[in-house]
């Protein structure tokens, strides 16, 4: 690591020279910078511009010579930018090779042992890949993601001495951290080198944690493909499965839900069972999309229509037919509109017609504009705590 540039690569021609760039017998290990934050606001920037970018590329190439003596023989390439990890650990690692082949670019016929650093200019990064999501957490571990290129035995030969050293003596010096401090106006309590193995195994650690190891397996598997792991259940019962291009999510209308998951459950709590069930299919779908893995979800053997953000219960054709009096939006404090329930009234009470479920926010809308045509109603919503009867298979309706 002789030098310190800043890289940035403009103009039409950037995609094409990128092509056929990684040259022959090199090869790379990949690595983040990670910040434990104090407390305080977030941090004022996400995105480093070029000179910062550069200086911070100093600190990380004296704190990786400190604790990884020889590696001065490699390429450096750091992204001066603060990702979250579901961001970084996406099927193909887009931002770690999308980093590579910049890095390449860059050194290509140049000091093959250089430090680049790419930060912003203008605002603008120099790749899509290298930009963090806007949803990022404050409150998350924040990485900043670097490779080292070299020859590729040299590269092997090191990626081995990080795994085994990085975990015991991987801290950054207390000037990288006070610089991050200062460049991102924010205190930084921790700063630690880990590799990207190193990184995954603290995903799952976390999803163990948080009662989403099943989940953990199948972006595993889609990480590190083939990935024996295709099936996985998850602790409310709901069967999850990895796609070519995804994961699959189990549908349930109530009445399959009463017969399968929760036929265990004791009929004064169905309600908070079934909300258990809708809240966990949501962070379900959340957490494998913000992995980059395509949600699909599956009725039996219909696949639900993901496009229109909304799925109805199989119904009898007759019911369609059949003029409702009443939509009702069951509801619950943490999750909003839960399911939407078309109903005609007759002389016992209301009667149900047909049932749908919101597949995200935006389904909302749709859905009831859906039930609304198929029973000539007007749409207007009536919104109702969601209560799952203890004695039928029917959400509770008033009186």
């Amino acid at each position: 690591m002789l030098h310190i540039a800043a890289g940035l690569i403009r103009g039409e021609a950037r995609a094409e020279n990128m092509r056929g760039v990684a040259h022959a017998g090199v090869d790379s290990v990949f690595g983040v910078l990670a910040l434990e934050l104090g407390e305080g606001p977030a941090p004022a920037t996400r995105m480093l511009p070029t000179e910062a970018a550069a200086a911070l590329a100093g600190f990380v190439a004296g704190d990786l010579v400190r604790l990884l003596p020889g590696v001065e023989a490699l390429g450096l390439g750091l992204a001066a930018a603060l990702f979250d990890q579901a961001q970084l650990l996406r099927p193909g690692w887009p931002a770690f090779s999308r980093l590579a082949m910049l890095y390449d670019e860059h050194v290509r016929g140049r000091d093959p042992a250089a430090v680049v650093a790419f930060g912003t200019s203008g605002d603008a990064m120099v790749d899509a890949a290298l930009v963090p999501e806007s949803t990022l957490d404050a409150d998350s571990l924040l990485l900043l993601p670097f490779t080292l290129r070299g020859e590729a035995g040299a590269v092997r030969e090191l990626g081995e001495r990080m795994e085994s050293d990085l975990g015991e003596s991987g801290l950054a010096a207390a000037a990288t951290a006070l610089f991050l401090s200062h460049a991102l106006s924010v205190k930084v309590e921790h700063a630690r080198y880990m590799t990207r193995d190193d990184l995954c195994a603290l995903c799952a650690l976390q999803l163990e944690h948080a009662g989403l190891g099943p989940a953990w397996l199948l972006i595993e598997g889609a990480l590190f493909p083939p990935g024996a792991t295709r099936e996985q259940t998850a602790l409310t019962g709901q069967r999850m499965r990895r796609t070519a291009t995804g994961v699959e999510l189990e549908l349930l209308d109530l009445a399959a839900w009463l017969r399968g998951p929760a036929a265990v459950v004791d009929p004064d709590g169905r309600t908070d069972a079934f909300l258990a069930w809708q809240r966990e299919q949501r962070r379900l779908a959340a957490l494998f999309e913000a992995h980059g893995l395509q949600i699909e979800f599956r009725h039996g053997a219909l696949r639900a229509a993901t496009s229109t953000g909304y799925w109805i219960e199989p119904q009898a054709a007759p019911a369609d037919s059949v003029v409702a009096q009443a939509l009702y939006a069951h509801t619950a404090p943490d999750l909003g509109i839960v399911a939407v329930t078309a109903a005609a009234r007759e002389p016992g009470g209301w009667r149900h017609l047909s049932r749908g479920y919101p597949l995200g926010p935006d389904g909302i809308g749709a859905l009831r504009r859906a039930l609304a045509e198929r029973h000539g109603h007007d749409g207007t919503l009536r919104q109702v705590p969601l209560v799952v009867s203890p004695e039928a298979d029917e959400f509770v309706l008033p009186k």
